[in-house]
């Protein structure tokens, strides 16, 4: 109920700063999609290696099946 410290409440200086906001500028969102379309090649390369690699895997178990 009472404050027992004996300090005053905190003055908070409260400031409107345009560069401080959240929004991002044009460059920053080409920037971004850049990064992700570099991101999403990168993915589909190893997804495809992937399935390339099942592909044979399911091959040799089918010839190693046969005999």
């Amino acid at each position: 109920m009472f404050n027992n410290r004996g300090g005053h409440k905190r003055s908070y200086d409260y400031y409107d700063d345009d560069e401080d906001d959240m929004e991002a500028t044009g460059s920053e969102i080409l920037e971004e999609e850049e990064l992700a379309t570099r991101q999403a090649r990168l993915d589909d390369i190893r997804e495809q290696k992937l399935l390339e690699q099942r592909a044979l895997e399911k091959q040799r178990r089918l010839k190693k099946s046969r005999y």
